[in-house]
């Protein structure tokens, strides 16, 4: 899913990402006997430092979060060039 922050930089979007981030982490499911933990990874990408049209965006934001996932999981990304 997407989460559209109005008027935000890359420090506002990181900041949000990882509230989200470990506010999921720390939250306990509890399914009868059994208590279940999830992680979640984030990536971000932010208009118009990282694009100027929605795909490059939203694109932009897939390629960090893979790289997200690929370095280890459970962590927020900011897309650089070099992502590609």
């Amino acid at each position: 899913f997407a989460v559209v922050l109005p008027e935000n930089n890359e420090k506002g979007a990181m900041v949000t990402a990882e509230r989200i981030r470990t506010a999921i982490q720390n939250h306990i499911i509890r399914s009868a006997d059994r208590e279940l933990r999830v992680t979640v990874s984030i990536g971000c990408s932010v208009f118009p430092a990282h694009a100027d049209k929605k795909s490059d965006l939203v694109n932009h934001a897939d390629k960090a979060l893979y790289m997200s996932k690929e370095q280890g999981r459970n962590r927020s990304t900011l897309w650089k060039k070099s992502m590609g």
